[in-house]
């Protein structure tokens, strides 16, 4: 339980918790445990602060000290050009299913018309022959 900012406990499987965008403000963790018999310990606490001007001087000075300035720079543009290559690759993809895909239904289409046609066309001479030569 984060004192100060849950009214209640919290049951975790994974023996975890994680709290994301706390207010600003002093809070007490305050946790428990149990063996697999479900003999529940002792209870243990941490005091917490939260104070988001000392959370972004110390990103930046990390960011700064471990060289990420010039990822801040020049990051946005190879996350751009990732991007577009992939998008580049997925539409390649996409562009070779559909002709592989067309081609083959053209193939079967082909195999199936050229009897037919001929048939049609027989059909046609017979019916400009007299009825006589039909015997």
């Amino acid at each position: 339980m984060l004192e100060g900012f849950d009214k209640n406990w919290k049951e975790t499987a994974e023996g975890s918790a994680t709290y994301t965008n706390l207010p600003p403000g002093s809070y007490r963790l305050v946790v428990n445990g149990a063996n697999n018999d479900g003999l529940w310990g002792k209870t243990a606490s941490l005091q917490i602060k939260v104070n988001p001007l000392l959370a972004y001087l110390v990103g930046l000075l990390f960011i700064h000290f471990s060289g990420g300035g010039h990822c801040i720079y020049y990051c946005p543009f190879f996350l751009s050009q990732g991007s577009t290559e992939k998008e580049d690759e997925l539409h390649q993809a996409k562009l070779n299913f559909f002709t592989n895909a067309s081609h083959e239904i053209r193939t079967h289409l082909t195999l199936i018309m050229a009897p037919v046609e001929r048939l049609l066309s027989e059909n046609k001479k017979s019916r400009l022959l007299p009825n006589s030569s039909r015997r």
